[in-house]
């Protein structure tokens, strides 16, 4: 699964602590999905950082170019 996890919130000039704050995932999960090494977060986990970066869960975790 790709994700846009990081540049998307880097581009929100949000700091990880601030969404895992935000989003009541915890900053070492957020991490792991960044890099990659999280590959299939929970439906709950994405709905909760999407909703706190304001996005849709689509955006942030499903690659749209196919």
């Amino acid at each position: 699964m790709a994700n846009k996890l990081k540049e998307l919130r880097q581009r929100a000039g949000m700091p990880m602590s601030v969404l895992a704050r935000r989003s009541g995932v915890s900053r070492c999960t957020i991490y792991l999905i960044e890099t990659g090494k999280q590959h299939n977060p929970q439906a709950g986990t994405m709905s909760r950082i999407a909703k706190a970066l304001g996005l849709p869960v689509e955006v942030i975790f499903f690659d749209n170019d196919d």
